[in-house]
């Protein structure tokens, strides 16, 4: 009972927070893209990428033209909704699940006024490592930049996220003195920069300088507009399971729901 409430909230939450999402996307985002891509088809091939012997050193940097890509318009918008209702149906498990955890470890005993807080606490740490900080060393980019290698770039953005998720738990539940719970989140926040991120250098340097110009301003704009709708998604995934946790999901994990005798009777249904 309980896997499948938290599979049915998680969608409830998906669906609306992926639409939301995609209308933002379409109006915001996209545009930027669009402009970007128009000169990613005028872009030149680099000299180094001319004579690279790797196919698969390539293949990071230029498209395959046989590869599918959904048309403009109404095919690409719902290809992005459903990416977005698959990537918030993720976001909701983990968001749910980590405030079932946290329920569960702090003894089952919080209070439903308390539940909202620690959904918005669970959120924030989503937020903080699975865009603000990665995103810190590697901001958003926009078709036709030069990028460093695509495995090094996952790496870094996974040490980051990982780093920073650690250092919310930390926070949050470690029950150690003080000053030495917030040295040992500090630490975990600045190991990847410690590491460095993997840079390529100029992204733009293969373009003509008003389209160089064009690209850099684009970039900033898209940054900006990144964080934007990253801020509303959490936004409204936290505000959706603190307002949906606490009404179907909490009883299910209070002692009189989760007790032996319960599950072996059923009662828990």
């Amino acid at each position: 009972m309980l896997l499948r409430r938290l599979i049915w909230l998680a969608l409830v939450l998906a669906l609306a927070v992926g639409s939301v999402q995609t209308l933002l996307q379409h109006h915001f985002a996209l545009p930027l893209i669009q402009t970007a891509e128009t000169f990613e088809d005028q872009a030149p091939v680099p000299p180094a990428l001319a004579h690279a012997h790797e196919p698969a050193q390539a293949h990071d940097h230029v498209h395959d033209a046989s590869a599918w890509t959904p048309q403009d318009g109404a095919e690409r918008t719902f290809w992005t909704w459903v990416a977005n209702v698959l990537e918030n149906l993720a976001l909701a498990l983990m968001l749910l699940v980590a405030f079932a955890a946290r329920e569960l470890w702090r003894g089952l005993a919080a209070a439903p006024s308390a539940a909202p807080w620690r959904v918005a606490g669970v959120a924030l740490a989503g937020f903080v490592g699975l865009h603000l900080w990665p995103s810190l060393g590697l901001p958003a980019e926009l078709p036709g930049a030069q990028a460093a290698d695509l495995l090094q770039r996952q790496m870094a953005w996974g040490l980051a996220s990982v780093c920073a998720l650690l250092a919310c738990a930390v926070l949050g539940w470690a029950r150690f003195a003080g000053v030495w719970r917030f040295a040992l989140a500090l630490a975990l926040l600045a190991l990847p920069f410690a590491v460095g991120f993997p840079h390529a250098g100029d992204p733009y340097a293969a373009f003509g300088p008003q389209a160089h110009q064009i690209l850099t301003n684009l970039t900033g704009r898209f940054v900006g507009v990144s964080h934007l709708l990253a801020v509303v998604q959490w936004l409204a995934l936290g505000a959706g399971a603190a307002w949906l946790a606490p009404r179907f999901l909490q009883p299910l994990l209070r002692p009189a729901g989760l007790r032996p005798a319960a599950l072996a009777t059923g009662e828990a249904r």
